[in-house]
């Protein structure tokens, strides 16, 4: 739990921007504060099927569905779930500690423009909607026939919005 965290999802940056990936009305990736002032993490997984798929609520897991493959370290920093149509999820939390770093792991990301305070830690959201072409990697989004990389999206009620 942190009072501070850059958002990574598909390649783009959300910072103090309580939903990162908004789809039809929902958010997708997003965060709250609890009383405390901490931010929470919460996911709620797309998918092209009715099966249930994972769903993170203030950093606590609530509903996975059934994976074909799941894999997270015993330090919780690292999450990866595949399901067998195709749609996957990855997560993980790290330290950035200076914009070196950002435009070390992300090349031309230009993070000494952002005006952030580093260190900062991270949480870089992949996931890939299967049988479709929505697609967050790790360096770019996919919706569609649009590619977005690199964008530094900063105090906004939200970021990307589909649908």
């Amino acid at each position: 739990m942190r009072n501070d965290l850059l958002v990574v999802v598909g390649g783009n940056f959300y910072y103090e921007t309580p939903i990162a990936v908004q789809f039809r009305q929902q958010p997708v990736v997003w965060l709250n504060r609890d009383d405390e002032g901490y931010l929470l993490l919460n996911i709620s997984m797309l998918t092209a099927t009715r099966e249930p798929r994972a769903t993170m609520q203030d950093n606590f897991w609530v509903a996975l569905g059934a994976p074909i493959d799941l894999d997270c370290p015993p330090s919780g920093k690292r999450l990866q779930i595949a399901y067998d149509n195709g749609d996957q999820l990855g997560i993980e939390f790290f330290t950035l500690d200076n914009a070196e770093d950002v435009d070390e792991r992300y090349l031309d990301a230009h993070a000494t423009h952002w005006g952030i305070s580093f260190p900062i830690t991270a949480v870089e959201v992949q996931m890939k909607v299967g049988g479709t072409d929505f697609e967050f990697g790790p360096r770019s989004t996919k919706l569609g026939g649009v590619q977005m990389t690199n964008c530094f999206i900063s105090h906004c009620g939200a970021g990307v919005v589909v649908g």
